[in-house]
């Protein structure tokens, strides 16, 4: 998983980045499970999933992109391999480590996209 590529034509346009949608990844403790999920409200997202899971969680990952759906969708795939249940995964050490790459890689990749749109 290396990152996902945004082009000035994703952005139909100029919006404050923190306005974006969230594409975020919750941990359980001792990341026995995440959640990767998304939400325009993501704040409000957060309070109703902690209110539904026996399970402190933390916000451990997040990226506000205008293609959301399409960056979900491709780490569902991408961790197929060690799904739980609906968006929960249990994640090895190696997933760990290639989700906090493929997360610092594409936000740096959003911020190169609406840095050359100013």
């Amino acid at each position: 998983m290396n990152y996902y590529s945004h082009n000035i034509g994703d952005f139909t346009e100029v919006i404050p980045r923190h306005k974006l949608e969230a594409v975020y990844v919750l941990a359980t403790p001792n990341f026995e499970f995440i959640k990767i999920g998304i939400s325009r409200s993501f704040k409000q997202r957060i309070s109703n999933i902690q209110t539904a899971c026996p399970f402190e969680l933390t916000v451990w990952q997040i990226i506000r992109t205008p293609i959301a759906a399409e960056i979900e969708m491709h780490l569902h795939k991408a961790m197929a391999h060690c799904h739980a249940r609906g968006e929960w995964f249990k994640p090895s050490e190696a997933d760990l480590d290639a989700l906090a790459d493929f997360f610092a890689k594409t936000n740096a990749e959003v911020k190169r996209v609406l840095d050359a749109l100013l």
